[in-house]
């Protein structure tokens, strides 16, 4: 689905399908289904919006309660909480194009 969402930005420019909250939430789904690690340096610089938009979108997720912020070293991670991921978990159970679960 990131894949498609590059090719759709290729073809039709920048702007035109912006959704920083899903690219973010898809970025962060996409980390923990590979139980990877996800810096909020990484996941700021995957996306393509500028970071000041990215942060406030992350705090917005973070408020509602979809995404949380640990500290490993020093270096902020982040991480779907119990409630994104079922919530992302029950969004892809639901579609029969569902890359996951």
């Amino acid at each position: 689905m990131i894949t498609f969402n590059r090719s759709r930005h290729a073809a039709f420019g920048g702007g035109l399908f912006a959704d920083p909250a899903w690219d973010l939430l898809l970025q962060i789904f996409l980390a923990d289904l590979s139980h990877s690690e996800l810096s909020e340096d990484r996941l700021l610089g995957s996306i393509d919006v500028p970071n000041s938009v990215a942060v406030r979108w992350l705090t917005s997720l973070s408020e509602r309660g979809d995404v949380e912020f640990d500290r490993v070293g020093g270096q902020p991670l982040v991480r779907l909480s119990k409630r994104g991921r079922n919530a992302m978990e029950q969004l892809f159970d639901q579609s029969p194009e569902s890359p996951c679960c």
